[in-house]
């Protein structure tokens, strides 16, 4: 579908209002025609013909054989000043009718503005949440940022303003062509000369301002990615004293924005002025030609008036023609990369017939899985392994083995290229995705937390928890006692990602936040290898206690931590090389005997004791 057509289904949903916008147009466009047309006899009210008699209404709307203007009534000299001001008060009337219609008309394109705005946010933003964690690998923060923020705002902008004025002002100007025509019509003749002129900025330089406001909205997307960038690792660079080198960087940025934008600028002032000209020039060649038929007789002051003033106030919605093409262009720039944001289909899709999962009972299956995230180089290869339930699984592994893609697979963050996964004889394809994840907790070694109370983190996404159990699951992950000891307790707020913890404070409310799920699955990817002695010693403990009775599947480089699991899976090169207890893996002398050698041979017994 084109993209001006896509853009206009924002509005569909909203008919009522933009017919309510259509008659305020158009009632405009009649009250000008009016307005403008009621000039001639009000002129020759003033300065009455020689015959001494005049109508009141004008030749231009005599000349459209209404009914009511066939019979109006001719009026002589002794009446003019009634008539006179009875016209006045028409003008009046119009004015306030104008008023009045512009109100209206103002304020439903604000309403439809951001309310438009509003439908493509929520648009996106659910479409966002569709995709696939594949898509979020490739694609950076602050684009994302830009096109939800800046985009839909210049896209709001301009699809209900510049396309508002686009179809306003081209009423008006007919309804100026019309006036022009039947005060005379030769003369009008003119206009079609310098048209095609006036017309060709508008296209030439739309399709310019179009190409640059997208390349814009691109670098601004740029630095917001770098602005995040920054920011969130700003630690890091006064660490290393790189000040000097990320203001060189934001300046580069912002250089690049400013030259975009000025271009935008030479484009769209270019525009407005060259359709000045071309229409001035028309203005004096109907003055020229106008003066040669008030010389020959053939037209009186209130036709040359009336035409006169139609022509000027041509040139009006025309400028404003100009300048809402301009800034309909401007969001045809964004919406193409809004759009090229909604039409990617999201990688991980539910089944329509999926069935709800109940509790799992029976095992856990992985049937010769691989998957790759680029369709190339192999991450997993023809994984093939069943775990019985309520057990503590730990996959263990050199870097870039495969493990966190091999349990990522598990909540349907991605999915295999090849294969499947089977919970309970059921492939987890044929499963919904909130039933399959509801299933499941995880605790990752990078926290998240979001900038809100401590109880509300932990109680995420569920008011309807009492504080009794949110307590209850504080207490579990070892964390009630350090809350309780915080000026605000529960209540305070952690700052954005949980700045104002410690790492082993963060991961504690984490863990708080699994044990109130209370899942059957559990995930730990490397839950405690970025905390100190006793802050892991304490998350330790906390996790011990969540994995009872659960099953549990556990990531860890040091290998101290799994030593007891009941299954220990040994990942090599996205292959699974080995799979037994600790000890009968130590028996066999292969790679996880290898691992433990590297990070045990520096003691004197095992650590198992």
């Amino acid at each position: 579908m084109p993209t001006n057509a896509r853009l206009l289904s924002f509005l569909r949903p909203y008919r009522v209002r933009m017919i309510l916008i259509g008659v305020c147009m158009v009632g405009l466009a009649l009250l000008n025609f009016m307005t403008i047309g009621s000039l001639q006899p009000l002129i020759d009210l003033l300065f009455p013909p020689a015959n001494g008699h005049f109508s009141l209404v004008p030749d231009a709307i005599s000349k459209l054989n209404l009914p009511v203007v066939q019979n109006a009534e001719i009026y002589t000299k002794t009446h003019r000043w009634q008539v006179f001001a009875i016209a006045c008060g028409i003008l009046i009337v119009a004015g306030f009718l104008r008023f009045l219609f512009t109100y209206v008309q103002q304020y439903l394109m604000e309403f439809l503005a951001e309310r438009v705005m509003l439908d493509i946010r929520t648009r996106i933003y659910t479409h966002m949440h569709e995709l696939s964690l594949k898509y979020y690998t490739s694609r950076d923060t602050g684009s994302l940022m830009s096109r939800l923020t800046v985009d839909v705002e210049v896209i709001g902008r301009s699809l209900v303003f510049g396309l508002g004025e686009m179809a306003k002002e081209p009423l008006v100007m007919v309804s100026l062509l019309l006036l022009m025509f039947l005060s005379h019509w030769k003369l009008a003749l003119l206009i079609f000369v310098f048209f095609p002129l006036i017309v060709y900025p508008l296209i030439r330089f739309g399709q310019k301002i179009r190409q640059q406001s997208r390349k814009l909205q691109e670098e601004q997307a740029q630095l917001y990615k770098l602005l995040n960038e920054t920011i969130s690792g700003i630690r890091i660079v006064k660490a290393f004293g790189m000040e000097d080198y990320e203001q060189k960087r934001f300046r580069k940025r912002i250089g690049e924005i400013f030259s975009t934008t000025v271009r935008i600028i030479r484009f769209s002032t270019l525009s407005s002025p060259m359709t000045e000209f071309f229409g001035v020039l028309g203005i004096v060649a109907a003055l020229g030609v106008a003066a040669w038929f008030v010389s020959k007789g053939d037209l009186t002051a209130g036709k040359f008036s009336t035409f006169l003033v139609a022509l000027f106030s041509f040139y009006q919605p025309l400028k404003r023609l100009s300048a809402a093409n301009n800034q309909y262009q401007k969001g045809m720039g964004g919406a193409e990369r809004v759009f090229q944001l909604l039409d990617t289909p999201p990688d991980v899709v539910e089944n329509p017939q999926a069935q709800e999962l109940d509790t799992p009972r029976k095992e856990i299956k992985f049937e010769k899985v691989s998957f790759s995230y680029d369709g190339e180089a192999p991450v997993l290869q023809d994984i093939t392994v069943t775990f019985p339930l309520n057990k503590v699984i730990a996959i263990v592994g050199p870097s870039g083995a495969g493990k966190t893609t091999l349990v990522n697979l598990l909540p349907r963050f991605y999915d295999p290229t090849q294969g499947r996964i089977c919970i309970d004889g059921i492939d987890i394809r044929d499963l919904t995705m909130k039933s399959l994840r509801n299933q499941m907790g995880i605790v990752t070694q990078e926290t998240i937390l979001f900038d809100d109370t401590i109880f509300n983190n932990i109680a995420y996404g569920r008011p309807d928890y009492s504080a009794e159990i949110v307590y209850q699951a504080a207490q579990v992950a070892h964390a009630d006692d350090f809350i309780r000891q915080l000026p605000e307790g529960y209540e305070t707020l952690v700052g954005e990602r949980g700045v104002k913890l410690s790492g082993g404070q963060k991961q504690r409310l984490t863990i708080a936040r699994a044990v109130l799920k209370n899942p059957p699955i559990l995930i730990l990817d490397e839950a405690t290898s970025s905390l100190d002695a006793e802050s892991e010693r304490l998350v330790q403990d906390a996790l011990d206690r969540l994995m009872v009775n659960r099953t549990t599947f556990v990531i860890a480089h040091r290998l101290s931590t799994i030593l007891s699991a009941d299954i220990i899976v040994v990942l090599e090169k996205g292959r699974l090389v080995e799979m037994g207890t600790h000890a009968e893996l130590v028996d066999k002398k292969g790679l996880y005997w290898k691992l433990y050698q590297t990070q045990f041979a520096s003691s004197d017994s095992d650590p198992l004791g």
